[in-house]
């Protein structure tokens, strides 16, 4: 059914339109949208992609501007709860609520996802109020006890990553300082090492896909850094595969923020990291030592003083000289 509507779209919006009709459609594949089934939904985004091409190019949907923007508001919901895992998040909760390691390797899961994201990212910039209406309001429900949900909190989070640098500057400052404060918040409050693990991989997720935001924010940089380094000493499969990630994600993108001495600092976010190496590590597994040292070479890379950046070499050479 839905391969023939999209197959035959170009004929039908006409006469749905001239009928008034088309409008029920929508209704219908909303309904159709909400429904578990994986092979579905992927279906119904490939419906969706095709409508929205249809009304960015304006030819047709003029008039039905304000009609569709319900039918839009709807999908948000649905794409927000119903939100896959992304490759970058390496953790997911199994079906006997343990927390195990598995990257997202399946190409169509993958697809799936970057489907959903771009189709929340164009939703978005039709109308960028309601997306971030939707994804407070929910997040404030996670931080009472009575709507906990990780399920909830992880499509939540996937959602914010999805529309990363497609709301204005100012406005995605306001919106991620509301998130990952909560995040924090829900990290500080939450017993139980499921849920910590859980929290904490949402946590690497966003701030990962908002380097603009950290650059321009020293103490939520500075925060969000030492929080991945509590995170590599958690003992939960993925997480500090994730920690690792992250920072190194963070030091391509940040480098100049952490090596330049910030106001009311008396170091460099580098020195402080460089004098806390050993304990930062203890708990790293072989090659995840490796990419955190990558990380820190990329950092001191960027640094101009040669004095300086020989100074720092030396002291990560002295924690090997030691080790070994």
């Amino acid at each position: 059914f839905l391969d023939f509507l999209k197959k035959n779209l170009p004929i039908t919006k006409k006469s749905f339109l001239e009928k008034g009709n088309f409008l029920v459609l929508c209704r219908i594949m909303i309904k159709i949208s909400c429904l578990p089934d994986f092979r579905i939904f992927k279906i119904c985004l490939d419906w969706w992609e095709t409508i929205l091409k249809i009304t960015e190019t304006k030819k047709y949907f003029d008039i039905f501007d304000d009609k569709f923007g319900s039918f839009f508001y709807d999908l948000k919901v649905i794409l927000i709860g119903r939100m896959p895992k992304p490759e970058e998040v390496l953790i997911r909760e199994d079906d006997y609520g343990e927390i195990i390691r598995e990257s997202t390797e399946e190409t169509e899961t993958k697809n799936v996802h970057i489907k959903a994201k771009n189709i929340l990212s164009r939703l978005t910039k039709i109308d960028p109020s309601s997306t971030r209406s939707i994804i407070l309001e929910k997040m404030a429900n996670q931080i009472n006890d009575l709507f906990w949900n990780k399920n909830i909190l992880n499509t939540l989070c996937w959602s914010v990553g999805s529309i990363s640098n497609i709301l204005t500057r100012e406005i995605e400052n306001h919106f991620l300082v509301a998130i990952i404060k909560d995040l924090l918040f829900l990290c500080e409050i939450k017993k139980g090492k499921e849920n910590k693990a859980i929290i904490a991989s949402n946590i690497m997720y966003v701030v990962g896909q908002f380097p603009r935001f950290l650059r321009s924010h020293w103490k939520f940089l500075k925060a969000v850094i030492f929080k991945l380094f509590e995170f590599m000493h958690e003992s939960y499969p993925g997480v500090k595969d994730m920690a690792c990630d992250t920072f190194l994600k963070i030091g391509l993108n940040c480098a100049q923020s952490i090596i330049e001495i910030q106001e009311n600092e008396p170091f460099s976010l580098l020195e402080q990291i460089l004098t806390s190496l050993k304990e930062i590590t203890q708990f790293l597994e072989f090659r995840q030592i490796k990419e955190f040292y990558k990380t820190l070479g990329i950092i001191i890379d960027k640094v101009k003083n040669d004095q300086k950046k020989n100074s720092y070499l030396s002291k990560i050479f002295q924690i090997f000289y030691y080790n070994w």
